[in-house]
Parts: structure tokens; C-alpha cells; sequence
């Protein structure tokens, strides 16, 4: 991992781990988006840990381990972190020490890759035995009467807008369900597995699929809000990132697409030159991509027009 200073650039602030002694930790890999909050970054290493470290170098806080890869993101809420594992529990721990908040990790069915939503006191997971949970954020107990469960695995992380939870899963379905008890308001059908965070803005929700397929769908009731939905070259595997009135959409084939929101009509596409996996970040204005092959750009989203803002060292 490597912090960037975005106020030039240039300046590559730290990177962890250091690389510069022995007994360093090796994360193997990491997959899911870190977590700022109150100058910790928390980081899941697919090697079973949770790092937190500091803002201003890189110095490492605290460890948590878990025991199994983890393949999704943390999440904060208040002074807690939460996070998944593929050893299938929802862990939380304190944000300043990393003593467990729980007595008992929270366990599911099978494996959790998503991301954790924190929302008004409660976690929301997802997990590969096709169910979404509610969990008490400060106890770890059941707040539904019993999980959602869906027609396949969940890997994406869920969104939780005005009182509804948006989530697709390893099929062709993407489901809106009350977040308060977990009933289904309605799903809706598209043509591949659903990987990717959806994003929700004014009533509308934007998702895409393996199949390489955009939709835009009605929060409110699922119905198709353009005339078809925008098909890209490869799979959609990250969030898509919204900018005003555009909507900025990454494949696996390393194309970048700008799509009025309104309408779903493609106003421009560029290439990065590499595979894009991970989720578009929007911030001040533009939008900041992370290629396969490390190299980290910058996207005008009015034009489409690119800069690098690094590469990996």
C-alpha cells in the first residue's frame, strides 16, 4: 500500500510495509479499499490481518488477525472498525487499540468477501452463502429476525441509502430490501453476475455486471431509468464513480467511459493501457483510478482526459 499526496501529485508519502528490515509483514495481497478515520488507515491484507497505521508515515498502530484471507475492505462506525473474513465471521475491533469489541466474532454460513455498511447503529455484510445480515454494531447480535437470503454468493458490498439496501450477487439479480428488516421491495434481472458497489444518487441506482453491462435502475421500484442499458468492452468489476452529471465507468479491459447519468449515452471513453479491478475513487472533482499494472491516474471527468499521478516503486 502507498500514500500519495495529492496536492502536487508527485510526493509518494510512505508505502507499507517500509520494506527496509526483516520481520516486516507480508499481506500477501490486498483487495479490498482502505479506510481513513481520525488519522488511522485501516487496511485487510489477504493475509488474515487487519493493519491500522498512521495517517502521517505509515507506523503501524496495531494488528488484528482473523482466521482466514480477507478479500473485502473495513468499514467505521464511531469508534469501531468491522471487517470480514474468508474464515466466514464479521470481526470488530477498537479503532485506537484493536482490542475486540465482541466476545464472538459474528459468524455466517460461508465466506465474507464484501465490504461491511455501517448505518444508524447497525453493520449490514453480505456473505458467499447468499445471505445479507444485520448485525447490532455495538454487540454483535442479530437485528433481523432472520438474514435476507438471495439466489447466489454476495460479494458486493451493500449500499445503504434512505432506508433501503441495495446489493447484487453471483447471478443476474440485484436486490433492494428494507434495511430495517430485511423484507425484499423488489429485485431486478440483468444479464451476468454482479461483482461491483453500486452507487445511488437522486433516486436512481447505477450497477454494473461481468457481463459488461451498465443499468440504471428506479430506487424506488426497480424499472430500467434508460431506453437500454451501456455495454462496455469487458466486465465491470469496481464501483463506478458519479461527477455532477457523469457517471465514470471502468472494464477489466482497462477502458475508461464517461456516460451521461440522465440518459446512459457514452460522451467519451479512454484507455489506461491496463486492466481495472478496483473501485473508482471520486474526489474534488475528479476521479482517481488504480490500474492493474500499479500505475494510479487521474480522470477529468467533464472530458475524459488523463494523468498519471504515479506508478507503483
Amino acid at each position: 500500500m502507498t500514500a500519495i499526496d495529492l496536492s502536487n501529485g508527485e510526493s509518494w508519502l510512505w508505502q507499507f510495509p517500509p520494506g527496509t528490515g526483516k520481520n516486516e509483514p507480508d499481506l500477501r495481497a490486498l483487495y479490498g479499499t482502505p479506510v481513513v478515520s481520525k488519522g488511522t488507515v485501516f487496511l485487510g491484507g489477504y493475509d488474515g490481518v487487519i493493519y491500522a497505521l498512521d495517517l502521517k508515515d505509515g507506523s503501524l498502530k496495531w494488528m488484528g488477525a482473523t482466521n482466514g484471507h480477507i478479500v473485502g475492505g473495513p468499514a467505521v462506525g464511531d469508534d469501531t472498525v468491522y471487517i470480514g473474513s474468508s474464515d466466514r465471521c464479521l470481526y470488530a475491533f477498537a479503532t485506537d487499540s484493536g482490542e475486540p469489541r465482541w466476545g464472538e466474532p459474528f459468524c455466517t454460513g460461508s465466506k465474507v468477501w464484501s465490504t461491511p455498511v455501517v448505518e444508524g447503529g447497525t453493520v449490514y455484510v453480505a456473505s458467499m452463502d447468499k445471505k445479507v445480515y444485520a448485525v447490532d454494531a455495538a454487540t454483535g447480535e442479530p437485528r433481523w429476525s432472520q438474514p435476507f437470503v438471495a439466489d447466489a454468493a454476495l460479494t458486493s458490498t451493500p449500499v445503504v441509502v434512505d432506508g433501503k439496501l441495495y446489493v447484487g450477487a453471483l447471478s443476474k439479480r440485484f436486490y433492494a430490501l428494507d434495511a430495517a428488516t430485511g423484507e425484499l421491495e423488489w429485485s431486478f434481472n440483468g444479464d451476468d453476475w454482479i461483482w461491483n458497489r453500486a452507487a445511488v444518487a437522486d433516486g436512481v441506482v447505477y450497477v454494473g455486471n461481468l457481463g459488461g453491462h451498465v443499468y440504471a435502475l428506479d430506487a424506488g421500484s426497480g424499472e430500467m431509468r434508460w431506453q437500454e442499458p451501456f455495454e462496455a468492452v469487458g466486465e465491470i468489476r469496481g464501483a463506478t464513480a458519479l461527477v455532477g452529471e457523469t457517471l465514470v465507468v471502468a472494464d477489466k479491459e482497462g477502458n475508461i467511459y464517461g456516460l451521461n447519468a440522465a440518459g446512459g449515452s457514452q460522451e467519451w471513453v479512454a484507455q489506461v493501457g491496463s486492466g481495472v479491478l478496483a473501485d473508482l475513487l471520486e474526489a474534488e472533482g475528479k476521479v482517481y483510478v488504480s490500474a492493474k499494472n500499479g500505475d494510479v491516474l487521474i480522470v477529468n471527468p467533464s472530458d475524459g482526459s488523463i494523468s498519471l499521478l504515479g506508478a507503483a516503486q
